[in-house]
């Protein structure tokens, strides 16, 4: 809710969203580039990878009554959208 709700906060608290939004993607794109670097992923756009994950997540968050009404999205299925993520953007083995 609070993304969703991000362009009527104040300017303050909207920076401290961007800020945030910000330090994760760049966590995730640390982690994205030094696994292409290891072929556990495969070479791919770390900024479109890091999208793609949060867009994902956010989808269920934000539809949590569809996934999983009265309790945790991320309990409930974090385990399966992370298998799935690592699915798509898996390297070869070696």
């Amino acid at each position: 809710n609070l993304i969703l709700q991000t362009s009527i906060l104040p300017e303050k608290v909207r920076m401290v969203v961007l800020q945030l939004q910000m330090e994760i993607s760049s966590y995730l794109m640390t982690a994205i580039s030094a696994g292409v670097s290891s072929n556990i992923i495969r070479e791919l756009d770390p900024i479109l990878a890091v999208n793609m994950w949060l867009g994902l997540v956010n989808h269920y968050l934000q539809n949590a009554e569809l996934f999983s009404p009265g309790e945790s999205t991320i309990k409930k299925h974090g385990e399966t959208l992370k298998k799935f993520f690592m699915e798509l953007v898996k390297g070869e083995e070696k």
